[in-house]
This record gives structure tokens, sequence and C-alpha cells, in this order.
């Protein structure tokens, strides 16, 4: 991907107007999660694509066949959780392609800006090279917190101790 590919600045307006709606969801849904550790999550069964299938099979032949299911079978509560786990899955959907928009546009974003900061950095450079009189502190500023170089340094100092 070549620089300068984010076309276009996102209007602050639309940011904050997509933050309100993710905070309005969010709001929406709180009352109805339980947190969960990481053991708690570990411990649950998971539920993927074949066991989605084996679930709803098992409600739609629970609801026809009652008589079937102890008495003690809470039917109202399977189809709550199974109606809950039905809807919510087109929400997780949908939210993991904002998620991926999102990154998508931060990403490039990201990069574009990380070359406008390659150019800058360059032409401070150039600048304290050429001795301007303010160019030399501002081209140690950047030079200090270039990525590469601490990474190098980094490692350096990791295989030092």
């Amino acid at each position: 991907m070549q620089a300068n590919s984010h076309n276009q600045a996102i209007p602050e307006t639309v940011i904050a107007a997509v933050e309100a709606a993710i905070d309005a969801q969010l709001q929406a849904l709180a009352t109805y999660a339980t947190p969960l550790t990481a053991d708690d999550r570990r411990n649950l069964l998971k539920t993927g694509p074949k066991t989605f299938q084996f679930v709803e099979l098992a409600h739609t032949l629970a609801q026809e066949n009652p008589q079937l299911t102890s008495k003690a079978f809470d039917m109202a509560a399977f189809s709550a959780d199974w109606n809950d786990t039905h809807n919510l899955l087109g929400v997780e959907n949908k939210a993991r392609q904002l998620l991926e928009l999102i990154e998508d546009i931060r990403m490039t974003a990201g990069s574009d800006s990380a070359h406008h900061a390659l150019e800058v950095y360059a032409d401070f450079k150039s600048a304290a090279d050429r001795n301007v009189a303010e160019a030399h502190a501002a081209y140690e500023q950047l030079k200090a917190a270039y990525p590469a170089k601490n990474q190098k340094r980094r490692k350096n100092e990791v295989g030092q101790t």
C-alpha cells in the first residue's frame, strides 16, 4: 500500500456520533450482561457453528415434544437463552464488521501519518545538518522518539542484562 491512501479526514462530528451510538448500545446491553472472569470463560461450554446447530435443533424438538422432557426442565429459560444466542449472533457479526472497518481506516491513516512523520523527520534532519537554529533540538526530540532506533536500543539493552 502506498503512502497517502487515506484520502479524506473523518470529521470529528462523525467520530463523536459513532462513539455516542456505540456508548448507547453498550448501555442498552449492559444490564443483561454477566461479567465473566478468565476462569469463567474457560469453563463455559464452547458454542461454535456445530453447537449452534445442535442447540437450535434441541430447542425446536423440545418445543415440539414437551412430553419428552423432564417436568423440572425449564423451557422458558431455554427459549430465552436460545433467543438471545440466536439474536446476538447477528449483532456480533455486525459489530465485528464495524471493528474491522474501524481497524482498516485506523491502520491506513496510521500508516499514512507515519509516512508524513518520516518526511518531517527527514526535513528536520536536513535542517539540523544545515545548522538551522531551532532544527537541531526538534530533530533530537524526534530522533529520541524514532521507533526503529528505540527498538534496536531496547534489543541491545535486553541483550546486555
